[in-house]
């Protein structure tokens, strides 16, 4: 049985990519109809303008090649999926996790996560690993070019290791994710009050 493999996988199966290393976003987004060009934003980190079959990706300049890479991987998934509608991401947006699958802003960053780090090459790389530890996260994060957050999120769902990863601040807990290992017992349920003695 042949795997399903998502839209990103497909046009980098199309291209022969088999190795993270082949995973350049410019030429990717130029096979697409992008072009990608880097230069200083302010309202946000990245956005696309497209017309029929040709688009330009604007890219902040300024932020980390990781992040410069997820934003073009972003703005892709938006032309894939939202093309020809009128999409306005604001700061907020950017990782809103209460917003459902379907929203578009998940959609694109799950196409991102796809393209960057397409499971048909992570799997392997992460089952080459008998345990979970912070080493392996920065290894992901340095073999795919992603940021340790990105890294963490996706060995969290190849579901290869019992794990949870949350996101604390002192205003509280923003996001949790758990593998599908990890009983319901397990689930991060910290209320903030709890740290207002």
């Amino acid at each position: 049985m042949t795997p399903a493999y998502s839209p990103a996988e497909l046009t980098l199966r199309e291209l022969g990519i088999n190795d993270p290393k082949q995973i350049d976003v410019e030429v990717i987004a130029w096979h697409l109809g992008a072009k990608v060009k880097y230069r200083p934003l302010k309202s946000c980190e990245a956005r696309i303008v497209g017309r029929d079959d040709r688009a330009i990706i604007s890219v902040d300049n300024t932020k980390t090649e990781e992040r410069q890479r997820f934003s073009v991987g972003h703005e892709l998934g938006h032309w894939h999926h939202h093309r020809g509608r009128c999409l306005i991401c604001r700061s907020d947006d950017i990782g809103n996790v209460r917003k459902g699958a379907a929203d578009p802003e998940r959609v694109a960053d799950g196409y991102a996560a796809n393209l960057l780090m397409p499971w048909y090459i992570f799997n392997p790389f992460v089952g080459s690993f008998r345990s979970l530890s912070l080493g392996v996260l920065r290894e992901a994060k340095k073999t795919f070019c992603v940021s340790l957050t990105a890294a963490g999120l996706r060995v969290i769902k190849s579901n290869r290791f019992p794990a949870l990863l949350v996101c604390h601040t002192r205003a509280g807990r923003r996001w949790f994710r758990q593998s599908d290992q990890v009983l319901e017992r397990w689930y991060v349920d910290l209320q903030q009050e709890q740290y207002n003695s």
